[in-house]
């Protein structure tokens, strides 16, 4: 038997074991281009070079699928990045954030999810809950205007159904001195996790705030 190197593989020319197939213990035998090759068996747990190109290619797939959904607002919510451009920045800011994997199951933690980020101030104290006909009551509390703080400022809403991956948009619907806006949640719905989120572009379209998670909601 010849040892590599890394002294996890040796090929059995002959010996007393003669060709050896299958597995024996820790070992495992098969035959590689008309050689008996013997490898130790791979620990449980452990992830190949392979599994983990393919499982970091999965969380790309997953995070890139998602922002796209919310181009939107990503576009707006990521524009100051000219470098990177707006969707690049924004997956590089949520790969990390966001995503996890679990016995090779890739996990999206959408409370974490960001689609803005800016100095602009976010709204006051946001809260959001369910009235009857499944819709979205979205409110804020008033609150000084300050140099990235005003009333005209407008407020962007998302409603994102992790159980279809489907999001509910829109983009300025109110004015920051509105203090409320409702938005109808489709009957199909019914059921979904539902998470809600806000973010605000300024007046004049400049400068945008962070976007904030209110939490997840049930129809």
């Amino acid at each position: 038997m010849v040892v590599l190197k890394n002294k996890k593989m040796g090929i059995l020319r002959d010996g007393i074991f003669g060709p050896l197939r299958g597995r024996t213990g820790p070992l495992s035998a098969r035959v590689v281009r008309k050689i008996n090759v013997v490898s130790r068996l791979r620990e449980k747990g452990k992830t190949s070079a392979g599994e983990a190109v393919s499982l970091h290619r999965l969380k790309f797939v997953s995070v890139s699928a998602l922002l796209n959904q919310l181009l939107p607002l990503v576009r707006l919510g990521f524009a100051y990045d000219k470098n990177r451009g707006a969707v690049q920045a924004a997956m590089k800011y949520n790969f990390e954030l966001i995503v996890s994997d679990q016995s090779g199951e890739v996990l999206i933690d959408y409370r974490k999810v960001v689609f803005s980020r800016g100095r602009q101030a976010g709204l006051n104290s946001p809260v959001v809950h369910l009235e009857e006909g499944s819709i979205a009551v979205f409110n804020w509390a008033c609150e000084e205007q300050q140099e990235y703080n005003r009333c005209l400022d407008k407020v962007c809403f998302l409603v994102y159904s992790a159980s279809r991956k489907e999001p509910l948009i829109a983009v300025g619907a109110a004015l920051r001195s509105d203090l409320n806006y409702s938005m109808a949640i489709p009957a199909y719905f019914t059921g979904d996790d539902l998470y809600a989120y806000t973010s605000v572009v300024s007046f004049d379209g400049r400068w945008v705030s962070n976007s904030m998670c209110l939490g997840k909601i049930t129809i």
